[in-house]
């Protein structure tokens, strides 16, 4: 299973809209593969590859600012960014199904690739515990 975390810095960005369109634009820009079909589900993004799916979420909670500020002292040290990492009020949860055999990891590079083209955002590994 694949989990990223993507802290939104910047207040424009609304929803999980942003994020789809940048997907849809980052694999218009690959040849071959297979591409995923970009479902917007309510507050949610499906990206779904037959059986195998992706999944995003928009959090806001208060939560979000605290474990931003938390992620930044300890895991952006260094990171020139590191004051505008710790005032991510929102963020996009992205997890995914199970896969044994690492056949989408290429698509979850893909996705980070996707998230960091927005403005404002920042893509953390929390298995990793880094930024990407």
């Amino acid at each position: 299973m694949y989990d990223l975390l993507i802290l939104l810095t910047d207040p424009d960005i609304k929803g999980t809209e942003p994020y789809a369109r940048a997907i849809e634009q980052e694999y218009a820009t690959h040849k071959g593969g297979v591409r995923p079909l970009v479902k917007l589900v309510g507050d949610s993004i499906e990206i779904v590859f037959g059986q195998f799916k992706f999944y995003v979420d928009v959090s806001c909670e208060p939560h979000v600012l605290e474990e931003s500020a938390e992620i930044a002292l300890q895991f952006a040290k260094g990171h020139p960014e590191q004051r505008r990492i710790a005032q991510a009020a929102c963020r996009y949860e992205l997890h995914s199904d199970e896969d044994r055999d690492m056949e989408y990891f290429n698509d979850m590079v893909f996705l980070s690739e996707a998230a960091s083209s927005l403005a404002g955002a920042f893509v953390f590994d929390p298995q990793a515990g880094e930024f990407q």
